[in-house]
């Protein structure tokens, strides 16, 4: 446990070697953000000490460094499971896409579809999926608002997951401390924010292998009828 010692001095107790070392690194990094003070690390009988602390406001920031190691460690963790996930999702859409062209280009009025379709873009990729869907729903009566809405859904999380850093302030340590919830949060001028924990990934897990079985069987589809 973190403790506060008045003579400018935090103890970390005894840590794990990964513990040490991130520490060191981040106290190498961070300096006082007033007067510009460095911390000193130390390993005494064992126990984890840092010196050189000169304020509180220091002491808070030194001392959160092992809060906000367990948040990046989570946002590895569940960036990785839904991010992986997807992308097995994203080749099946990218198979659907070039597979549908082929066989109705006129459908596409005259869209270049690149043989490599990892030059998409996710805007474009939604937008060559909606034809496709569309022709898919006109050959079957198949309804597929909801495949839709589920991919534009599902797109939106990867999007953000992909590019929004994740959320380490002192609101969100405290929301880890309480409740082991981490987010993710955007930083273009407002404070929209994708809140995770290992439930909430496992359900997003889940939707996006739901919707990979549905696009499977439209795979399937239109490629037995090139047959």
């Amino acid at each position: 446990m973190l403790n506060y010692n008045p003579k400018q001095q935090l103890q970390f107790g005894q840590l794990s070697q990964e513990d040490i070392d991130f520490l060191k690194a981040r106290i190498d990094a961070k300096l006082c953000p007033d007067c510009k003070l460095k911390a000193e690390f130390k390993i005494i009988n064992g126990t984890a000490v840092v010196n050189n602390i000169c304020c509180k406001k220091f002491a808070v920031a030194i001392g959160d460094s092992l809060s906000i190691k367990n948040i990046n460690s989570y946002a590895v963790t569940f960036r990785g499971k839904i991010l992986n996930t997807f992308c097995l999702l994203e080749t099946c859409v990218d198979t659907i896409i070039i597979l549908v062209h082929s066989q109705f280009p006129a459908d596409f009025d005259g869209m270049n579809i690149p043989r490599n379709t990892v030059d998409l873009n996710m805007k474009e990729r939604k937008k060559l999926l909606k034809i496709c869907l569309k022709k898919y729903q006109n050959l079957t009566t198949k309804n597929v608002d909801i495949i839709s809405g589920h991919f534009n859904n599902i797109v939106d999380k990867r999007n953000h997951l992909a590019h929004w850093p994740v959320n380490t302030s002192k609101i969100a340590l405290e929301r880890l401390k309480k409740s082991n919830r981490i987010s993710f949060i955007n930083i273009n001028g407002d404070k929209e924010e994708d809140t995770y924990n290992l439930k909430t990934t496992s359900i997003l897990v889940d939707k996006i292998e739901r919707l990979t079985v549905e696009m499977i069987d439209i795979f399937k589809f239109f490629r037995d009828r090139n047959k």
